[in-house]
């Protein structure tokens, strides 16, 4: 734990050096638009498939429809979680110094051998 808040520390000291008022605008910014506008959105989705789910004939447990609802979260989680990481990609918007970063340098490696096993190389 200790470690992580070290290096946690290090960039915070790598970020704010010079740019301070730019990553304080940023942060806060970030925050409202998440407070404001994300929760309200992420709310309104739970309870629409809340409702759409059929009602539990047992209104003690509940854990039927909460197992039923976290098949649903966590998949639609990890995908906003990917779209919002990789959209300028996805989109073809991102910079040419970005596609330059992230491209596969040289032809990708495979084994040697055929399709029975063989070797390519028995020959040399």
């Amino acid at each position: 734990m200790a470690c992580c808040f070290t290096v946690a520390g290090y960039a915070a000291v790598q970020l704010l050096t010079g740019r301070t008022v730019a990553v304080a605008v940023w942060f806060i910014g970030a925050a409202l638009l998440h407070e404001l506008v994300l929760v309200p959105v992420y709310s309104a989705a739970d309870r629409a498939a809340r409702t759409a789910l059929p009602p539990h004939k047992d209104h003690k447990d509940r854990s039927a429809e909460r197992l039923l609802l976290n098949h649903l979260r966590t998949p639609v989680a990890l995908s906003l979680s990917l779209l919002l990481v990789r959209f300028p990609l996805i989109l073809r918007r991102s910079t040419a110094r970005r596609r330059h970063r992230t491209r596969r340098r040289g032809p990708a490696k495979t084994d040697r051998t055929g399709a029975n096993g063989s070797s390519a190389d028995r020959g040399r």
